[in-house]
């Protein structure tokens, strides 16, 4: 399948960005959404298996102790006990595939993505 989102970021760039960013590098580079949405592309091509699989997971569906990460505004989100891994991906994806500024950071597009989708309940509700 051939992608249109100009230059794309290779699994060997993007693994490495993962490792990197695990270890608390701030000198790698995350994402760009487009490039986020041509890995998970590829990796549903592969049956979401494999080493493109793994990074769709990690950058489409971070667990909240990523987030601090960033400077800015905190986004926090709430899944739903239940709801699978694919199913998280599927609805985020489904959303950067419309998402306006296809050379925004994933990093910082994805924790907003996930707070619209699944909005924590107001403070004091059991």
């Amino acid at each position: 399948m051939r992608h249109s989102f100009g230059h794309r970021l290779s699994s060997r760039a993007l693994l490495v960005s993962i490792a990197l960013l695990a270890a608390g590098n701030a000198a790698a580079r995350e994402p760009s959404v487009a490039e986020l949405v041509s890995v998970c592309d590829r990796a549903l091509a592969q049956g979401n298996k494999g080493l493109e699989a793994a990074m769709c997971e990690w950058f489409a569906a971070p667990c909240e102790c990523k987030v601090g990460r960033s400077e800015g505004p905190t986004a926090h989100w709430c899944v739903p006990d239940g709801e699978s891994i694919e199913g998280t991906v599927e609805k985020v994806l489904a959303r950067l595939r419309r998402y306006p500024d296809r050379t925004a950071g994933a990093d910082a597009v994805v924790p907003a993505l996930l707070a619209e989708i699944y909005p924590c309940p107001p403070s004091g509700t059991p």
